[in-house]
């Protein structure tokens, strides 16, 4: 993992009950299309949404962000600021990360990207957790390489209900990283959680486990 790579964010939709009754449904089916990777109509759905609202800045911000152009980033970039001011509480772990990875051509800022990320990881909000995690396994944080670390802060954001983190710690659990033990029961829990929640890739890689086994006969209960 590095920070860069970190682009799946899992929105925090309790947030979506600061926005106006008119703009919850929106948000939802924004979010919706987002998750179907469908960034365009995501865009669409959100302009005839509250301009100034921090959570409709905050998911156009995403959605413009994954395509991956500079003007895009650029926008996407002053949307989170003013998501961030005003209270979004992700806003500003996705500015850090983009600001730490310089996304679609935009000038890094390493000081300033490193603090927004260890001042949301103080504030206990799990998508900087994972991204501190990716920092301090590439050694994006200043050179320095932390697996122990990292493997605490994706912990901490899997508990916190993160689904990409729970996915990560499976394959730090399967592999041992980190000091872990290798436990597959533990694994295919953390995987089972993130697949319940809607992470695709976890769903996927369950399907082939189940697939492997059964074709191999290895025998193991799963259920």
């Amino acid at each position: 993992p590095a920070i860069g790579n970190q682009t799946t964010v899992v929105v925090d939709r309790s947030a979506f009950r600061k926005s106006s009754a008119d703009d919850q449904p929106k948000l939802s089916a924004a979010l919706g299309a987002y998750y179907r990777y469908d960034w365009a109509k995501a865009i669409e759905i959100l302009k005839t949404a509250t301009a100034n609202d921090p959570n409709v800045q905050f998911l156009s911000a995403l959605a413009l962000l994954v395509p991956n152009s500079t003007d895009q980033a650029r926008n996407a970039d002053g949307l989170l600021r003013e998501a961030a001011s005003g209270g979004n509480r992700q806003a500003n772990s996705v500015l850090g990360r983009i600001l730490l990875a310089g996304t679609a051509g935009l000038p890094r800022d390493e000081a300033a990207g490193r603090k927004l990320i260890d001042n949301a990881v103080a504030a206990g909000e799990p998508y900087a957790m994972r991204v501190a995690a990716a920092g301090y396994v590439s050694g994006e944080f200043g050179g320095t390489y932390d697996t122990v670390k990292a493997v605490d802060l994706l912990r901490r954001a899997a508990d916190s209900g993160e689904l990409v983190a729970m996915a990560q710690l499976a394959f730090c659990t399967d592999t041992g990283r980190g000091g872990l033990a290798r436990d597959s029961a533990k694994t295919i829990d953390y995987l089972r959680r993130s697949a319940d929640g809607g992470f695709q890739p976890a769903q996927l890689t369950i399907a082939r486990w189940f697939k492997d086994r059964y074709l191999f006969r290895e025998g193991e209960d799963l259920t």
